[in-house]
């Protein structure tokens, strides 16, 4: 009875050290692959440097995909954050703005990411996220837009995301 009980007590170990071993192995996987960018358009190219260096500065984990779109549901939309189910932040930009106009754009949807990794996963982000639309009033004045506002404001100078070429 001893020897089963050690047995198992060995067994479950070796599971949490497994399962801990690919808990690290995914996390490195996201680190090494952590921001996909779209090929330069004419007048503006990303920063690579600039956006890893805010990926970190903010903590995000989950990769980051960065697409030019066009279909956005209103006119006056210049971009999109969302964080799929499987744990990727696609950040949708319109491809007519300026170098400048995008900068603040990216700045904006990545302040949305780093928001939503504080709520561990991409349902319980869009939850928290409708619950503030709704208490706010409209999208302009929930609290998580609010935010990421204020962040555009006090660091747009700070990160050079996008580059006029």
């Amino acid at each position: 009875m001893q020897r089963a009980l050690s047995d198992l007590q060995a067994k479950a170990a070796r599971g949490r050290a497994t399962i801990e071993l690919r808990a690290k192995a995914a996390q490195a996987r996201r680190r090494s692959l952590p921001l996909q960018l779209p090929m330069p358009r004419r007048g503006v190219r990303f920063d690579r440097h600039g956006l890893e260096r805010l990926i970190a500065a903010f903590g995000i984990n989950d990769p980051v995909q960065i697409q030019w779109a066009t279909d956005f549901r209103k006119a006056e939309t210049s971009g999109t954050h969302t964080w799929t189910n499987d744990r990727r932040h696609v950040i949708k930009v319109r491809p007519n703005a300026s170098a400048a106009a995008v900068n603040v754009v990216v700045l904006h949807e990545i302040s949305h990411a780093a928001q939503s990794e504080e709520f561990g996963s991409p349902q319980a982000w869009r939850a928290a996220y409708a619950e503030a639309k709704q208490s706010g009033g409209s999208y302009l004045h929930n609290r998580y837009e609010r935010e990421a506002r204020e962040i555009e404001y006090e660091f747009g100078d700070d990160f050079r995301l996008a580059v006029a070429v």
